[in-house]
Formats: C-alpha cells, sequence, structure tokens
C-alpha cells in the first residue's frame, strides 16, 4: 500500500506542475491585447508584463512604478534581442557624452524607478551595453539599484573591448540590490570598478526574494571582473541569501588577493559562507587572483570548488546539476551553457517546459524504481 501511494503522489505531482505551465505557456501564445505608448504590448502585469523590443523601452524600466511600494509592483519581458550598439553610440539617445548606459534605478535626481517586479529575458539577450562611469556616487550595472524583484532568463552581452564600469557597487546585473532572486541569467564581458565589483551583482543586501532561499541560481559569468578591492566572480558583497548551481569563468583581477572570491568576495553577518555557497564553481586557471571560492568564511563552501579548464568541461564535475531542463552540458567543447537561452519566446517556453516534464517523468520513474526494487 505505501509503495502504491509513493506512486501516486509522485504522478500527481506531474499532473500539478503540467497544469500550472501550460496555462503560462498558453499566456504567451495568445498575449493581451492592451498597449501604451511606451512599450511593445502588455500592462504591467504578473499576466500581461510590458513587452520590451527596443533600447528605449528597455531605459524605461521603472517608470510605471512611482510610489516604489509593494502594491505598485510592475512586470516586465522581453519580446526580442536587444543590441545597444546604434542607442550607445555618439549621437545616439543613450551615448550620454561618452558616459553610455545609465543604470536603471540609481539614487539621485538624475534617476529613474528601477525594477519593483520582475524582468524575463524570455530567454533573449542584451547585447553590447557599456558605461564609462568611473566617477559615479552610485551603483553601476544594467540596474544600478533594485529593491525588490526576480530577474531570470536573460543574457547580458558587454560590448567587445569597452566595460560595465563604475566606482563602488558595481556589477554586470545590478550593483546594488536588496531583495532579489536571479534565475538563468549570464553576463559576459568586463566588469571594472573600485570597490565591491561582481560579475552579476555588486552588492546584496537583505534575504532573498520571494520564497526561494537562493539569490543567484542557475547562472554564470564569462569574462573579466575587475576591481582594487573585494570582487567577486559572481557577486562581491551579500549579507543573507545563497549562491547555488552556478559557475565563474572569468578572469578576476583585483589589487588585494585576500579579498578575492572565485564566487563571492564575503558576506556579513554572524557566520561565514560555508553554508550559503552551494554547488558552484569557478576556473581557477584563469582566475589566478582568486584561489578560493571565497575570499574569506569559516571553512569549505557546500561541494562548490576551483576547477581547471578542462575540468570545467566535463558534466560529471556538476554533482546535482540539472542537465535535461536547465543546462547544457556541451561535453569536452565549452563550458556548460543555457538551456532557455537557446529557446526564445513563447514556443522556447514550450520547449522548456516539456523537458521539464521530461526531467520529472525521469524523477518519477527513479522513485518508483527506488520503491518498487529498492
Amino acid at each position: 500500500m505505501k509503495k502504491l501511494s509513493a506512486i501516486l503522489l509522485s504522478l500527481a505531482m506531474l499532473v500539478t506542475v503540467f497544469s500550472g505551465t501550460m496555462l503560462h505557456a498558453a499566456a504567451w501564445l495568445f498575449p493581451a491585447p492592451e498597449n501604451t505608448p511606451a512599450f511593445a504590448g502588455g500592462n504591467g502585469t504578473v499576466e500581461k508584463p510590458f513587452v520590451i523590443k527596443t533600447p528605449e523601452q528597455l531605459a524605461s524600466i521603472g517608470n510605471y512604478n512611482p510610489e516604489k511600494n509593494m502594491d505598485s509592483r510592475t512586470h516586465y519581458v522581453l519580446g526580442n534581442d536587444i543590441d545597444l550598439a546604434a542607442y550607445l553610440a555618439p549621437g545616439g539617445a543613450g551615448h550620454n557624452n561618452g558616459a553610455g548606459w545609465k543604470p536603471l534605478g540609481a539614487f539621485g535626481n538624475d534617476s529613474n524607478g528601477g525594477l519593483l517586479g520582475s524582468l524575463d529575458g524570455n530567454g533573449y539577450v542584451v547585447r553590447n551595453i557599456w558605461c564609462e562611469r568611473s566617477d559615479a556616487e552610485t551603483p553601476v550595472g544594467l540596474f544600478g539599484i533594485i529593491d525588490s524583484a526576480t530577474i531570470q532568463n536573460l543574457g547580458l552581452e558587454i560590448a567587445p573591448g569597452k566595460a560595465l564600469r563604475g566606482n563602488e557597487q558595481v556589477g554586470g546585473i545590478v550593483g546594488f540590490a536588496n531583495y532579489i532572486y536571479l534565475n538563468q541569467c549570464y553576463v559576459i564581458g568586463s566588469v571594472e570598478g573600485s570597490t565591491v565589483v561582481g560579475g552579476l551583482v555588486g552588492k546584496k543586501g537583505f534575504t532573498g526574494f520571494y520564497s526561494s532561499d537562493y539569490l543567484i541560481e542557475n547562472c554564470y559569468m564569462q569574462g573579466s571582473v575587475k576591481g582594487q578591492y573585494a570582487v567577486g566572480g559572481l557577486i562581491a558583497q551579500m549579507s543573507e541569501g545563497k549562491v547555488g548551481y552556478s559557475y565563474c569563468a572569468a578572469k578576476i583581477e583585483v589589487d588585494e588577493y585576500e579579498m578575492a572570491g572565485g564566487i563571492v568576495s564575503s558576506r556579513s553577518g554572524s557566520t561565514g559562507l560555508k553554508d550559503y555557497v552551494y554547488r558552484c564553481c569557478f576556473d581557477n586557471e584563469i582566475n589566478q587572483n582568486a584561489w578560493t571560492v571565497f575570499s574569506y568564511g569559516d571553512g569549505p563552501s557546500t561541494e562548490s570548488s576551483g576547477l581547471s579548464t578542462a575540468e570545467m568541461k566535463q558534466k560529471a564535475n556538476y554533482k546535482g546539476w540539472d542537465f535535461i531542463a536547465t543546462w547544457n552540458a556541451n561535453q569536452g567543447k565549452s563550458y556548460p551553457t543555457l538551456v532557455r537561452m537557446e529557446s526564445t519566446g513563447a514556443f522556447g517556453g514550450i520547449r522548456l517546459i516539456l523537458l521539464k516534464m521530461l526531467a520529472v517523468i525521469f524523477g518519477i520513474f527513479q522513485d518508483i524504481k527506488i520503491t518498487l526494487f529498492g
């Protein structure tokens, strides 16, 4: 009887996953007719997020939640890849006299509202972003500051030969964040600053967003991360939350070696980092300045380590990672890549749903095997 109950419970879980994800897919296949002058579609709700298709629309994120409270969350989704090359070029609307991209949500009078809600990259990429703001008094990144948000399924590629360059609290995705959850995102290129510089996030304040214990999950950084002090491959400083199932294959350049971490530079609080970096890895061949997963803590992190470049390209070294619905192994050829970033838009989302169903079915059969024969 117990064996039968276990099987029925597994099948019920599959039905729940299928029904919920298919409703989400239907929302993409039949988009809402609402539109606004600033965006390509939607009304900013979870069900019908604002659709972003141009650099100007991307730069206007935050203009629709001026009250900055929990009831004014706004949600966005990319409708295609966005190339910022012309927008940031001399004469372009975003050139800003050579300063380049204006980080969303920066402090000060010359700022917009930032992100309070969510941004779904939808498997698309923002390309050729750069900024030269080494004298900035505010955090720098695609977003300068995020108060409370989820960002997922997003690729960010910095312009070749340029950098996202700021002063203090610099990150590829965001310079400073309070409540945040990053899932299935990547940054490729150069991120530079003076202090508190991370490949994805500069500084993370309070605990993780929504129900997740993780603040970064299923993400990666490739390229370089450079600073004078407190430099992390994925995040420079964090207070609470976890980083899991992610990797860094970026060169870390820092003046103070003891404050360079392959994944995280430092964590504030009563305990060290060992329980907060889970099943992550970094390339210790190109990271000669980052000898460990983090610059200091109270012991080895949980199943995380530095690996050689060759080891980073072997699926067997990524214990517990989902190589069905989340990651492509690229066995022996290159670092792992994200499945979602190779499946854009609505039909890409459906493909991902089917892969997740396959993963669930595989798990059910494993449970049945253990239940009946184990």
